[in-house]
């Protein structure tokens, strides 16, 4: 008798699974000289997990997208050489969802219903989209090896400290 999790089950665990990862990429939160665009003045009172689940459920997100945006994570840290704390990953992961959804779906939402949904402004949202694109030289293709990397590495992640 083999058990086979429901598709809820299984994006819930894919999206808490995603919160984590990204939890794990967080370093302290210090006051900096210069603060990134996407930093907020207070850490959201929404957990990343909640928030994730809202982006989601409102942009219509399926476990692609979830895996294209933590790619596009990456790529962002890497190109900025930014320090993540918890006062830059919620808009970090909008802007990075919404990317992924623009890239990987035909039928996609305005950005200002993407901003309404991730509780900022439109002017806020298109700046830190500009800033993004250009951060990781808009390189929103992902080939077919490096998205099996990290889909297999989210869907058995056990909260392993090593990065993908």
């Amino acid at each position: 008798h083999g058990y086979i999790m429901s598709d809820i089950t299984k994006k819930c665990k894919l999206k808490t699974a995603v919160a984590v990862i990204l939890l794990e990429y967080l370093k302290p939160s210090t006051r900096r000289a210069n603060p990134s665009p996407y930093t907020s003045q207070y850490v959201p009172e929404i957990s990343l997990s909640k928030y994730i689940e809202r982006i989601c459920r409102f942009a219509s997100l399926h476990g692609n997208a979830l895996t294209c945006a933590l790619i596009y994570i990456d790529r962002y840290l890497l190109a900025s050489k930014a320090e993540l704390t918890a006062h830059e990953i919620h808009r970090l992961f909008l802007v990075a969802a919404v990317a992924a959804a623009k890239y990987l779906y035909d039928d996609y939402y305005e950005n200002r219903y993407y901003a309404d949904i991730g509780g900022i402004s439109i002017e806020e949202f298109n700046s830190l989209e500009a800033d993004f694109m250009k951060t990781i030289d808009y390189c929103v293709y992902v080939d077919e090896s490096l998205y099996a990397r990290y889909d297999r590495a989210v869907i058995s992640f056990r909260g392993t400290r090593s990065r993908i």
